[in-house]
């Protein structure tokens, strides 16, 4: 547990500002920050990539496989499985818990949180730049979400989706 710790501190402390994968001593960067979320994640494939800037909490439940990649300045919940051949975009945001709203007579801010069930990303799955995806969503197999998109409802395999909230463009 202590060693945990000590390399969240490591990633945010000094990973987590070294170069994307495009930059100067990028791959060298990107490997060390793989490296330490191996010991940080439950399961992270070594072809995975973590690009500058991402944000997971304390990553205790975090799951990716393998050739898949965290876009820059990303912010990821503790929740989270992510298969295999995963693309996110720059700046996409996963939340992995919901405000209590159930009491009128309580301010919301005093209410605390739901916990929701993890975010679900399938394999060969594209997220475009600044997409936002809800708690306990499932995103379905070869799919794409369009830059920009809201996820609020599950995402059927095989299909691209854009808009806010998201909605199903076609088949693909």
């Amino acid at each position: 547990m202590i060693f945990k710790k000590i390399f969240l501190i490591i990633y945010y402390i000094i990973l987590k500002h070294l170069p994307s994968t495009s930059q100067p001593f990028g791959k060298t960067s990107n490997y060390l920050r793989v490296l330490i979320c191996k010991f940080i994640f439950k399961k992270i494939h070594n072809t995975s990539i973590i690009k500058r800037g991402v944000y997971f909490g304390t990553g205790e439940n975090i799951k990716i496989g393998k050739s898949s990649q965290i876009g820059e300045n990303c912010r990821v919940p503790n929740n989270i499985v992510i298969g295999n051949y995963v693309m996110m975009g720059i700046e996409c945001i996963l939340f992995g818990v919901k405000h209590k709203i159930s009491k009128n007579n309580i301010p919301f801010i005093h209410q605390g949180y739901d916990q929701v069930g993890p975010i679900i990303i399938g394999n060969n799955v594209w997220i475009g730049a600044r997409v936002i995806i809800l708690p306990g969503i499932k995103i379905g197999n070869n799919s794409i979400i369009a830059a920009g998109s809201v996820v609020t409802k599950n995402i059927k395999p095989n299909s691209l989706y854009a808009g806010v909230p998201a909605k199903k463009i076609k088949t693909i």
